[in-house]
């Protein structure tokens, strides 16, 4: 990622994925906010987004593989691997009450596959969350 990738306006990253695919995803306002103390406080015109300390350059794939790595040693928490990342946001958007069809488009997946099979890791506790707030029972209107 590069610093124009960043669209300050609309708040979304320029990301290229698998086969070269580019996509705008959007960023929270924390997020942003992040990025802008971040870049405030790098001290560097190179032109890519995330450096390696002491602006030795871009983070490769190999230093963005390392990085979560080492924080999940240092606090002694076991690393399952990148993709924990992806299925984690998958099923906390789906708990959230997000709809299977965005998060296809945001996870950048081209079927129902994926999504599916990350959903079915808390499809319980979303049933039943669903069915208190859509509960026909509590609809009935009993004096």
């Amino acid at each position: 990622m590069k610093l124009g990738d960043v669209d300050w306006k609309d708040l979304s990253i320029k990301v290229v994925w698998k086969a070269g695919k580019e996509r705008h995803v959007g960023i929270g306002h924390k997020t942003a906010q992040a990025i802008e103390r971040y870049l405030r406080r790098r001290h560097s015109d190179n032109p890519y987004l995330w450096l390696v300390t002491g602006d030795r350059g871009p983070f490769t794939i190999n230093g963005l593989r390392m990085m979560p790595e080492r924080h999940f040693k240092d606090a002694e928490v076991e690393f399952r691997g990148a993709h924990a990342f992806r299925r984690g946001f998958a099923m906390s958007y789906l708990a959230a009450g997000g709809q299977e069809n965005d998060l296809i488009e945001l996870g950048g997946w081209s079927s129902y596959h994926m999504v599916s099979r990350y959903a079915r890791g808390n499809a319980g506790e979303r049933a039943v969350k669903a069915h208190k707030a859509l509960s026909p029972g509590d609809r009935l209107n009993i004096r």
